[in-house]
Order: C-alpha cells, then sequence, then structure tokens
C-alpha cells in the first residue's frame, strides 16, 4: 500500500485546527467594560449646601458576560478642605441625572478623610449586564466651614478607580467640567409661591384615581446663591380621612410638555413616610436626595393623591403649606416668604348610599307613604322590589309591594309603595320598628345617582297608621250636633 504522507499531514492540521477552535473561549464572553462621564453644573452653593450633583459616571458593558461596580475611588481637588465635603452615591437606573423614582442609595456616604486625597468608598453592589450600562450619580454635602470663593472639583484619575472584575477603559482621567464655587457672604433666599399651573379650585376625583394633582409650588433662589429643598410639611384637612384613604402622597419636578399634570418626562422624586402619619396632621415628607434649585431660577414641584377604593363620595381633601417651617432649605436659611401656600379644594365624586328613611305610613288598604330625610338632590327613581314590611319578624315571610311610584321628587321627598290586595284594611293598622319596614340596597335614587341606606328587617322602621279616622264637631242648633 501507498504511503500518502501528504493527505496525513492535512488530517493532522485539520485536527489541530478543531482543537483550537474547541479550546479557545469565545472572545464575547467576557466584560468589556467602558467608562465615560456627563458633565453636571454644582453652580455656586453657600457655606452649608446639601446633595448637589458633582459627577455623573457612566459605565457601558459591550462584552457577552454581566460585571458589577463594587468600590469607587474618586480624587478631590480644588480650595475647599475636602475634609468638610461628604459624598452620596447613587444607583440612577433611568440614567436622567435625577436621584428620582426607581434610584437606590449605594450606601457609601461619608466624609473623604484626607485633603485632596483620592479615598475609596465601597458601595452597594451595581451590576452592569451583558450589553447593558449603569448609571452613578455622585452627590455632595458642604459643612458651614466652608470658606467664601474656595471651589470643589471631582475626578476619577484611571480605570482602577471604577472597581470591576474587568477593568473599564477610558478617557482617564474623567474630570466634572465644572467646579463647585462657594458664596459665604450671600445668603441664599428660596421663595415659594402657587404655580402659573395650580389646579382650578375646586375640582373632583374619584375613588382609586391615581396623580390627583393637589398643589403646583413654584420654588425659586433668588441671583447669587444655589439652594435646595430638603423637605416639605403640608398640613392636610378636608372631610376626608389623609391617612387610611391616602394611599400616598407623591412629588414631582414639573418639567414635562403639560404644566399642571403628571406626564412621562416629570421627575417622580422619593420622599419618607409614603402618606400622611395621621388625619389632618401636619407630616415631613424628606426627600431621598434634595431637590436643587439654581440660583435665579424656579423649579416647579407638583403635589399628588393617588386616593385609595375607601374614600367617601362628597368627602373632601384640602392641604396647605404655611411656609415657616414646613419648607427646610438645605442652606438652612428660612424661606423667604411669609403667607401661606393653600392647596385648592377636591371633592370626592361618585355615589353614595346615604339617603334616609324619616317616616313611614299606611295611607290606605294597600298603600305606604314614605318619606324621606334631605338627600340633598331630587328623587329619580324608586325599585319596589327592593322594599319589605317584615310582618312576621326575623325577614320571615315579609310582605312585599307589587309597585312603587315616586309622588313627590322634591320637600318633602317621598314615594308610595302599592301592595296586592288590602292587606291594611283594619284601619288601626300599625306596624313597631321590631317588625317595620326595611330596604336592600338601591330602593331608592336621587337624581345624582345617590342611593339608600340600607335597613335592614332587625332594624326596620316603624309603619304608623294614616287610616283610623278624625272627627271634628260642630254644634249647629239648640239640639243638633254635626260630626264631620
Amino acid at each position: 500500500m501507498k504511503f500518502n504522507f501528504k493527505n496525513v499531514l492535512l488530517s493532522v492540521g485539520i485536527f489541530a485546527f478543531a482543537l483550537f477552535t474547541f479550546y479557545v473561549p469565545n472572545a464575547q464572553a467576557v466584560a468589556v467594560n467602558g467608562a465615560t462621564k456627563t458633565d453636571v453644573t454644582p453652580g455656586t452653593q453657600f457655606s452649608l449646601f446639601k446633595g448637589v450633583p458633582v459627577f455623573r459616571l457612566l459605565v457601558n458593558n459591550t462584552g457577552g458576560t454581566s460585571d458589577a461596580i463594587t468600590s469607587l475611588s474618586p480624587t478631590p481637588s480644588g480650595t475647599v478642605n475636602d475634609t468638610l465635603i461628604t459624598l452620596h452615591f447613587y444607583n440612577d437606573l433611568n440614567n436622567n441625572g435625577y436621584v428620582d423614582q426607581g434610584d437606590t442609595d449605594l450606601l457609601a456616604s461619608a466624609a473623604f478623610a484626607v485633603d485632596d486625597v483620592i479615598q475609596t468608598f465601597d458601595i452597594t453592589d451595581v451590576p452592569v449586564a451583558a450589553g447593558g450600562s449603569a448609571s452613578i450619580i455622585v452627590t455632595a454635602d458642604g459643612t458651614g466651614a466652608l470658606l467664601n470663593a474656595q471651589n470643589f472639583t471631582l475626578s476619577f484619575t484611571a480605570g482602577t478607580s471604577v472597581l470591576m472584575t474587568v477593568q473599564p477603559l477610558g478617557s482617564f482621567p474623567l474630570t466634572n467640567a465644572n467646579a463647585l464655587t462657594i458664596n459665604a457672604s450671600t445668603a441664599p433666599s428660596l421663595t415659594i409661591a402657587d404655580g402659573t399651573a395650580d389646579p382650578a379650585d375646586p375640582h373632583t376625583a374619584a375613588a382609586s384615581d391615581t396623580n390627583v394633582v393637589v398643589k403646583q409650588l413654584a420654588i425659586g433662589a433668588t441671583a447669587g446663591t444655589s439652594d435646595s429643598v430638603v423637605s416639605l410639611a403640608p398640613t392636610p384637612t378636608g372631610t376626608e380621612n389623609d391617612n387610611l384613604n391616602i394611599s400616598s402622597v407623591g412629588f414631582y419636578i414639573d418639567s414635562g410638555s403639560t404644566p399642571g399634570q403628571v406626564d412621562e418626562t416629570d421627575i417622580h422624586l422619593v420622599t419618607t413616610p409614603a402618606t400622611y402619619t395621621a388625619d389632618d396632621v401636619r407630616t415631613v415628607f424628606t426627600f431621598s436626595s434634595p431637590v436643587q434649585v439654581a440660583a435665579g431660577s424656579i423649579v416647579n414641584i407638583l403635589m399628588v393623591y393617588n386616593l385609595g377604593s375607601g374614600v367617601t363620595p362628597a368627602n373632601t381633601l384640602y392641604a396647605e403649606i404655611a411656609v415657616a417651617g414646613d419648607v427646610i432649605a438645605g442652606s438652612g436659611t428660612a424661606v423667604n416668604t411669609p403667607t401661606s401656600t393653600i392647596s385648592s379644594l377636591i371633592t370626592i365624586s361618585g355615589v353614595s348610599a346615604d339617603i334616609a328613611i324619616a317616616s313611614s305610613k299606611i295611607t290606605s288598604s294597600n298603600t305606604v307613604l314614605v318619606t324621606f330625610a334631605d338627600p340633598g338632590q331630587n328623587l329619580a327613581s324608586v325599585d319596589y322590589t327592593k322594599w319589605h314590611v317584615d310582618v312576621n319578624g326575623g325577614g320571615v315571610t315579609p310582605l312585599d309591594p307589587a309597585s312603587a311610584v315616586v309622588t313627590s321628587a322634591g320637600t318633602p321627598w317621598t314615594v308610595t309603595l302599592t301592595f296586592s290586595g288590602t292587606p291594611f284594611s283594619d284601619t288601626a293598622t300599625a306596624y313597631l320598628a321590631a317588625v317595620g319596614l326595611y330596604v336592600d340596597a338601591s330602593g331608592v335614587t336621587d337624581t345624582n345617582g345617590d342611593t339608600n341606606a340600607v335597613v335592614g328587617h332587625a332594624a326596620s322602621t316603624a309603619i304608623t297608621d294614616g287610616q283610623s279616622p278624625t272627627f271634628t264637631a260642630a254644634r249647629t242648633a239648640l239640639n243638633t250636633t254635626v260630626l264631620t
């Protein structure tokens, strides 16, 4: 047999190539991370400030395996003594540059230990999915010991400053282009007023309605120094139970396309607590990160209610921000507005079951006249199948009408129940409350759609006698008296 050396070499080469292909890992089965920044404008701040964004970090993973950011090591610079600066870190889930609904505190808040020295902050791990990204907002607080004209800037100097399994690449150092500048000589001044798109007064809302706008607040900072809003403390009033039936109180930065209404581009802020702590009691709502108000600008904040299913029709909701102590500024300075800001009146719409029976009376051998307390509206309809006379007690085989009509839609608001035969032929017939008239739900309605309060057989209404004859006597002659 002739040995084919060329074929052997070819086979070996194919086998080796197959092994190489089998064992070499897919280059995309690793994380490929890149770090970039979006510049923020911290502006001019007073010597005491809170929650000012000083850096936005974005990490993209174009690889085939997820990774996570486990710590951050920023470097401070500038003339400020950095030990007087405290940083906070937030996972900006929707990458919009605001600490809002869905964002999480990464629980690494701390001051710099040494001035102008890089420091590592062990944050809660931020996952970066394969083909995905993560955005982190860094905010700063400053103490009142900061001096006039000092400045502060934050940088990430190298890929090692953003600790991940695979070190991110990027155009390091990443330095925020705009410094935070201190103006210690000009105290900021916040103002608060009704917004130009404040809701009309009054307006209505229904059970389970969401984002019911209660108030639009226009909060401004006078020119020169920026400030922030740490908390708002409205006092609710009205007849509705604010604690039990307002599921949550929400706040939005009203920056969307429709002022005065919640829309997709408004910034949903996070507050604690979620709703009022008690009925008609002032409650302090603290923002997860203070709302920034740049010098010379106005920020419109919408205050909204999400209503529960238990609200009662015709009840009202009302709120007031009295300004003094109800708006807390990050600078600690008083809000420069002496007047109260009061919400529009909200009335709960819908039907109620509150039409009450005032009395009932037998008016003939087969009719009962039912009179109602003032329902607030004219009567509209009556359903005879809902009415019963509890003649045997306990609701057993009651006497039921064959028909019914509204006999007086307005004052004195009456309906007449007509029964088959002549059940009240005895002209002295009457029924005690224990065995009287009772009614199921929807026995009568008014023009507002309200219906009657249910009366059970155990609490039935007495039916009085309206048939017993009454007599008058008139003497017409010496020996004659006429009975009528």
